[in-house]
């Protein structure tokens, strides 16, 4: 919608640019983030949600913090497979 209000082009333009663009090294690339974002997610969930003591408090305090040390964790990972994955998969 917004290629064919801002630059009048019929959305068959639009969407078949996608296939120039778009290949299986970048969809392999992509599943492999995600892959590795959602492996981040769970561990660094479990880990902080075992060491939490203390009752419903300590629980909301471990689920806050694994929200921060897995948004942590997936900028690393970012910052690490990003170039990986380009010299791999060009």
């Amino acid at each position: 919608l917004a290629a064919y209000f801002a630059a009048h082009l019929p959305a068959r333009v639009f969407l078949d640019s996608f296939s120039d663009m778009l290949g299986w090294p970048e969809l392999l690339g992509g599943a492999l983030k995600a892959a590795s974002y959602g492996l981040c997610i769970a561990l660094v969930s479990t880990a902080v949600g075992l060491r939490a003591t203390g009752g419903a408090r300590a629980v909301g305090n471990a689920a806050a913090s694994s929200v921060v040390w897995s948004s942590a964790g997936i900028f690393g990972l970012d910052l690490l497979l990003t170039p990986l994955l380009l010299r791999l998969l060009g």
